[in-house]
Parts: C-alpha cells; sequence; structure tokens
C-alpha cells in the first residue's frame, strides 16, 4: 500500500454518474490516501444519499490526517518519534486500536504481516537508487533485527518496547479507513446501501452488490482489458496485493514491493493475492498474509483462520489457485 498522504483541503470532486436515478450518490474524490476514493450511497432520496457520501469523506480525512506519514505532525508521526504516548490526552484512540489489532495480525499470521518492517523498504529504495541488489545475508540479517514487534498491549494500552519508528501499518489502515467511513456512513436514516473503493481497497454493504474486476497480474493493463475474473461481491470487502503495480527496479530486474518480513528479500513465487473477507481492513492484511507463503500453504492457513475467508492466487507462472468458496 502507498504511503498516505495528507488530506487536502479541499477534495476535488470527479463528476456525479450521469443518468442515475433519484436517491443514488456516485462521485469520485482525488486524492485521497493517496488514491482515487469512489463512494456510492442509495438512499431513500438525493439529500439523504448525498449527505451520507459527504459524511463517509469527510472520516476516511479526518482519519487519514492521524495516519498519514506525510505530515510529520500527524500523530501517528508523532508516536513514532516517541514525542505521544498512549495515556496523553493528545493521542487518539483510533491509534490505539490500529496499532493494537496490527499486533494481532502480526501474532496471528506468525511475521508474515509485520506492521513495523520499513527499514526493509527503505533499503530496497536505496538498491533501486544505487541500482545494485543487496546481499541475502545482509538482508536476514536487516529481517532479524525487527523479529520482535517494537510495541505491546498491555491491559488495553499501547506500550513501547523498542524503536517504533519504522511503524508504517501500510497493508492494514486503509483497509480499516474504508471500513470505518463506510459503517458511519451506513448507520444514517435512510441509508440503503453504501460501497467504497479506495484504490482497490473496497466493501459493500446493504441491496444489491458490486462487480469487481480481478486483473491478470501478468498481463496488466490500464483499460481493463485483461480480467481473470469478475466477481459480484454483497456485504463483503475485497483486497488485492501484488507485484504488477508496484515493486522495486534494481540492475534490470523486477522485484514485487511485497517483502517477505521474516528473510527481507521479496517474494518472488506469487504474483497476485486476492482476497474476500467480512471488511476491508481484514480483506487489506490478509492479502499481504497470503502472498508471503506457498499458495497452498496460504490456502491451508486461510481455511483454518475462518470460513468467512476466501482467496483467488495467481503463482509467478500464472498457476491459479482458489479456495473452496471463492466466487467463480
Amino acid at each position: 500500500m502507498p504511503q498516505i498522504p495528507p488530506p487536502l483541503p479541499d477534495q476535488p470532486v470527479g463528476p456525479l454518474v450521469p443518468g442515475l436515478p433519484d436517491g443514488i450518490a456516485d462521485a469520485t474524490f482525488q486524492p485521497v490516501m493517496g488514491t482515487d476514493l469512489r463512494i456510492q450511497v442509495w438512499g431513500t432520496d438525493d439529500q439523504t444519499a448525498e449527505q451520507a457520501q459527504g459524511v463517509a469523506l469527510a472520516e476516511v480525512q479526518r482519519l487519514s490526517a492521524v495516519f498519514t506519514t506525510w505530515d510529520e505532525s500527524s500523530a501517528l508521526c508523532q508516536w513514532r518519534r516517541g514525542e505521544l504516548e498512549d495515556g496523553d490526552v493528545r493521542f487518539p484512540p483510533e491509534l490505539r486500536q490500529v496499532l493494537a489489532e496490527a499486533a494481532g495480525w502480526f501474532a496471528a499470521g506468525d511475521g508474515a504481516y509485520h506492521p513495523a518492517c520499513e527499514v526493509l523498504r527503505e533499503r530496497w529504495l536505496r538498491a533501486e537508487r544505487e541500482d545494485v541488489v543487496p546481499d541475502r545475508a545482509e538482508m536476514a540479517e536487516l529481517a532479524s533485527s525487527i523479529r520482535d514487534l517494537p510495541w505491546r498491549v498491555d491491559d488495553g494500552r499501547i506500550v513501547r518496547v523498542g524503536d517504533c519508528a519504522g511503524a508504517d501499518l501500510n497493508a492494514f489502515v486503509k483497509g480499516w479507513i474504508v471500513d470505518r467511513g463506510l459503517e458511519l456512513a451506513a448507520d444514517l436514516p435512510g441509508v440503503r446501501r453504501v460501497a467504497l473503493n479506495a484504490g482497490g481497497d473496497l466493501r459493500h454493504h446493504g441491496e444489491g452488490d458490486w462487480g469487481v474486476g480481478i486483473e491478470d497480474p501478468l498481463r496488466p493493463s490500464d483499460n481493463r482489458a485483461n480480467r481473470l475474473a469478475t466477481i459480484r461481491v454483497r456485504n463483503r470487502a475485497v483486497a488485492t496485493s501484488g507485484l504488477a503495480r508496484r515493486g522495486f527496479r534494481v540492475a534490470g530486474q523486477w522485484f514485487g514491493h511485497v517483502v517477505d518480513p521474516r528473510t527481507g528479500w521479496p517474494v518472488t513465487h506469487l504474483a497476485q493475492a486476492t482476497v474476500l473477507a467480512p471488511d476491508a481492513a481484514t480483506a487489506d492484511v490478509l492479502a499481504t498474509i497470503c502472498g508471503v507463503p506457498a499458495p497452498d500453504e496460504a490456502l491451508d492457513w486461510l481455511a483454518a483462520a475462518s470460513d468467512e475467508y476466501d482467496a483467488l492466487l495467481v503463482t509467478s507462472e500464472g498457476v491459479v489457485l482458489r479456495s473452496a468458496g471463492f466466487p467463480g
């Protein structure tokens, strides 16, 4: 996931979709969290739909300001530097909740998801600038240095136990913010459906469903020409992680952006992981976790974790694997 930049004071609104029936608001806002944010609402009338859309956007903007790493004054940046601690009146409860949930996923995924591995990404960015592939032993040593999470949850509070400067939360917090915006809008009277899509992290709630195209990671296209499948999402969320769009080009080689926190080396066996889950935060983090182990191991882990999780995995050779409940 890209770093979340600070929200702009005036978000330009994409044109409303023409010819919509009464009671439906559908618009794209940009840039939000470094990407396009589409918010679609069905309500009892136009005013209800547009109000809910505004509520969702405002909540996403508010939370983006808490978690952005582009603004050194954000709560996350202050906490990373040790200038803000849990218990301070300025410490946002949302930051406590995300740090606690991220720690839970770190443990559940046996380190496949690491919410404080910025040092690995920075090393690969340096390798890209210098155009020299790092030594595997160096990367393994760097990964070993962050083997333990630098914070813990103690009686509901976040306690710092190490250097937290590398906390980025990127594979989790965008989906978490999508959930908060959707849930706040869905709770308003007269709202029948809400759907949010933040650069591919999306969630649907209420009536109808949302068609979602799954890109072929080995033949990426900007015009939706190459799709592995199109699925219908209803009262669920979907997220995709893969090497097609983001990564590091070093010495003529392409390395995907998903780095195994346990080795420090980018994943090479998997091209893409698409996950369905009840909420966007869970789908977001599971897409990262499923991209690290061998595909069969990832599907076995997912099945053991919950029957509410499903995945479609594409290996680097183009082999497609699906969990039993994945649509299509």
